[in-house]
C-alpha cells in the first residue's frame, strides 16, 4: 500500500474501484508531469448525493460534504491515470465551482473542504492555487464541482488518457 493511501485510510477516506463517467470525456490526461483532472461532483455511483442551490435548499454544511466528496472523486479519476498516487508531486491548482444563491459569500469555507481532502492525502502539498467562483446551475443539479491540475514528480514515460 502506498504512503498516499495509508495516509487516505488514516482519515477514513476511501477511494472508489473507479470513476463514474457522465458524458463523452475522460476522466485525466496526462502530458508529461502534468495531470488534468475532469470536473467531479458530490455523487456515488454516479447520483448525486446532495442537489440544490447553496443558501437555499443546501445548507454550507452539506456544501461542505458535497466539497469534500467531489474532492473524493477527483483523487478516484487521478488514480485512474497515476495508479500510484505516492508519484504526485503536489496539487497545482484547484478550482471550486458553486451554486449559491445570489448574494453568497462563503465560497472559500467550501473550497476548503476539498483542500482538507487533499492535505490528508499528500500533506503540505495538497495545498495549491486554487480558486472558489460562484455559478447559477452545475451538472445533475450539484451545489459543489471541482477540477484539478496535479504536478508528479517525474515524468512516468507516455502520456496517457483515461
Amino acid at each position: 500500500m502506498s504512503s498516499v493511501e495509508e495516509r487516505l485510510r488514516a482519515a477514513r477516506i476511501e477511494l472508489a474501484d473507479g470513476p463514474t463517467r457522465l458524458g463523452r470525456y475522460v476522466p485525466g490526461v496526462r502530458d508529461g508531469r502534468t495531470v488534468y483532472v475532469s470536473g467531479q461532483t458530490g455523487t456515488r455511483d454516479g447520483e448525486p448525493v446532495w442537489a440544490g442551490v447553496v443558501g437555499g435548499s443546501v445548507t454550507v454544511e452539506e456544501a461542505e460534504q458535497s466539497a469534500r466528496l467531489a474532492a473524493i472523486n477527483a483523487l478516484t479519476a487521478l488514480r485512474a491515470v497515476v495508479p500510484d498516487l505516492d508519484h504526485v508531486r503536489r496539487v497545482a491548482r484547484t478550482t471550486v465551482y458553486i451554486c449559491a444563491v445570489e448574494g453568497f459569500t462563503e465560497h472559500p469555507r467550501i473550497a476548503d473542504a476539498a483542500t482538507a481532502v487533499f492535505e490528508s492525502a499528500f500533506g503540505e502539498a495538497g495545498r495549491g492555487a486554487r480558486s472558489a467562483i460562484g455559478v447559477h446551475t452545475l451538472p445533475q443539479g450539484a451545489p459543489v464541482e471541482l477540477d484539478l491540475i496535479v504536478l508528479l514528480e517525474d515524468d512516468l514515460g507516455q502520456d496517457q488518457v483515461k
